[in-house]
Formats: structure tokens, C-alpha cells, sequence
């Protein structure tokens, strides 16, 4: 298994990590969507600061995503979208409930 750097929401946003490509992040589910038009679910998280990540959970990985609300670690693959213009985590390779 890929060993996954802990890395915090807040140093992706900020692209201030070395750690690349791979991360494990933790945060709230505060909202998620799915994209029919290329079949991924963008899922935010938060921190208790209040920074937002986009991560998205891809088709060909599919992902039980928990409900908004609810505290995850999530691991996954760290880049820029350039189309978009931030960091996210995409894609994500595993969610599960922190404790």
C-alpha cells in the first residue's frame, strides 16, 4: 500500500507541502455534488479553521461517501486545476470515518 503523508487542508489550499503527489487529509464533509457530466463527486471538506478542500472521488474508484456532517480521512492524489485554479485532491483513492 502507498504510504500517504499526513498533510493539513490548509497547507494544500495553500500549496505549501512537499509531500507530492500523494496525501491524507482530515476534515468535515460540508457538501458534495456529483458531475454527470464526467461521473466524479466533488466532496468539500473543512477543517476547524474553516479552509475548504475539494476532493473528488472518481468512477473508476467508486467510494462509499459518509453524509455531509460527518469527520473522514481521506487519501488521495494531490494536484493544481489549472481550469479551476486551486488545489484539490483528485483522485480520491480512500474515505473512511475518523473516530
Amino acid at each position: 500500500m502507498p504510504d500517504y503523508p499526513l498533510v493539513s487542508i490548509k497547507d494544500i489550499v495553500g500549496g505549501k507541502f512537499d509531500k507530492l503527489p500523494r496525501a491524507r487529509v482530515t476534515g468535515t464533509i460540508t457538501a458534495h455534488r456529483y458531475n454527470p457530466d464526467d461521473g466524479d463527486t466533488h466532496v468539500q471538506l473543512s477543517d476547524d479553521g474553516g479552509t475548504h478542500l475539494v476532493t473528488e472521488v472518481i468512477p473508476e474508484l467508486p467510494l462509499t461517501i459518509p453524509p455531509k456532517g460527518t469527520k473522514v480521512w481521506v487519501n488521495g492524489i494531490v494536484r493544481f486545476d489549472g481550469e479551476h485554479g486551486f488545489w484539490e485532491i483528485h483522485p480520491v483513492t480512500g474515505i473512511e470515518t475518523a473516530g
